[in-house]
């Protein structure tokens, strides 16, 4: 009794009435919507397309000239069809049967991803695909440098001419990676950066080359600027590259090499070159081809081995000390081209040896009157204080029985003196006179004196 007129007391009160007829209605509005919602349609778009191999191996790639979207149009109660999304479909197609290279037609087909979805599907746009399937190939090519129309002024001298030498200006642009199906990238057999010239050069100058790759029969399957190409699916990891015609200067001089010691008449010397420790030839003409800038190589008439053939350093009963290895300087910027880039200039050796076939030694004693002191400053007298020393002269012996003490000559050079020294203990250049083949070997001091006059 007291819950019936509880209830009396509720719906007694217009508030509670208020509230109770606004939920009623809104109960009431949401199912008739639902039973009696009408009926629409609607079109989703940029769905991706997903395609499947069945059986086939998943390492296959589709490779499509369109992007791989489809739009879905769906029709059902408008409640239902509002909601619906881009990830509410499951678009896509399967290959049953795969063969590299090949291009499909594919009928494409879409259903909801969730069953219960009560609507229907009308239509898919586009109802079919083409794609190739290959297997994704990613290969490094290295890159030559063709330069289209390009010609050199001539010079018109012996064993002198200008070369073309192109060159990139980033040399880690000399290799390109290509990455594609592989049906395309096995037609690439040379890749190239093509510059148009199409002028006479006198000077190095820049342009921007355009990637061009060929076959195997020199045909064009790919070229970047005109987007001519055969390789639809294919990428390249540069399209466009600066490269510089360099105009360089080539030329044959004359190699000479510096001897220290000796007499007037020096005793035959041949070369003979090594490359990697072995000989390859004896060197007649002495000369070398190089190769570098017009205003480097256009200066230079000759290029001088480094070290010197130091004859005062042979032992005659040594035939070891009588081959002195020189090598090529190097020179910035110039390269000695008859070796080729595969050849490390370190690993060309001169073998010079010194012909000492007749020639013999003979010692010689000399006291301090032998001793000459040069570039002496005024006001200084400096005499040698040493006793008897021997010098050994080597040369023929036709002219050795002819030497005689006063032919021997030990000279100081007295800017080698320290500033202040009261003696002093020198090296001395023994020349030897009269006899002209004839030179001193090792070397000698000599202790002097130093007064201040």
């Amino acid at each position: 009794m007291n819950k019936l007129k509880t209830l009396t007391n509720l719906f007694n009160n217009n508030r509670f009435l208020m509230f109770f007829s606004l939920a009623l209605s809104i109960v009431i509005w949401f199912t008739v919507s639902i039973v009696y919602s009408p009926e629409a349609g609607r079109t989703i778009s940029q769905i991706q397309v997903e395609i499947t191999f069945g059986d086939q191996n998943a390492a296959y790639k589709i490779y499509s000239d369109s992007e791989m979207f489809a739009s879905v149009t769906v029709s059902g109660k408008k409640y239902e069809v509002d909601r619906l999304g881009i990830g509410s479909f499951v678009v896509g197609a399967q290959v049953t049967s795969v063969k590299s290279g090949d291009m499909y037609t594919l009928d494409l087909t879409a259903r909801p991803k969730d069953s219960s979805w009560d609507f229907d599907i009308t239509s898919i746009s586009p109802s079919t695909i083409n794609v190739m399937v290959d297997v994704e190939q990613k290969k490094d090519f290295n890159v030559s440098i063709d330069c289209i129309g390009a010609s050199i002024k001539s010079i018109e001298k012996e064993n002198e001419s200008l070369i073309l030498a192109p060159a990139f200006s980033d040399s880690k642009n000399a290799v390109v990676t290509v990455i594609g199906p592989d049906s395309e990238v096995r037609q690439i057999a040379r890749i190239a950066a093509v510059a148009d010239v199409n002028k006479e050069l006198s000077e190095t100058e820049a342009f921007e080359a355009r990637l061009v790759a060929y076959d195997s029969l020199g045909s064009i399957v790919y070229d970047s600027h005109s987007r001519l190409s055969k390789l639809h699916y294919t990428k390249f990891s540069y399209e466009t590259v600066e490269v510089v015609a360099n105009v360089y200067m080539r030329k044959t001089v004359p190699v000479e090499y510096t001897v220290k010691g000796g007499g007037e008449d020096l005793p035959p010397i041949t070369l003979q070159q090594m490359i990697d420790g072995d000989v390859v030839e004896n060197v007649k003409d002495h000369t070398v081809s190089i190769q570098g800038p017009v205003s480097v190589v256009g200066a230079m008439d000759k290029v001088t081995l480094v070290e010197e053939i130091d004859l005062s350093k042979i032992q005659i009963d040594d035939p070891a000390t009588h081959t002195f290895s020189l090598q090529l300087p190097y020179i910035d910027g110039v390269s000695y081209t008859e070796f080729g880039d595969q050849i490390n200039v370190a690993d060309v050796v001169y073998l010079a040896t010194v012909d000492l076939e007749g020639y013999t030694k003979l010692n010689v004693r000399v006291d301090h009157s032998r001793v000459q002191v040069k570039n002496a400053i005024e006001g200084i007298r400096i005499t040698a204080n040493q006793g008897n020393q021997t010098i050994t002269i080597l040369g023929p012996a036709s002219q050795l029985d002819d030497i005689e003490t006063d032919d021997i000559v030990l000279t100081v050079d007295a800017q080698t003196i320290s500033k202040g020294a009261t003696s002093s203990e020198e090296s001395a250049v023994v020349t030897v006179n009269n006899a002209p083949s004839c030179w001193a070997i090792g070397t000698y001091k000599v202790s002097l004196d130093i007064i201040k006059q």
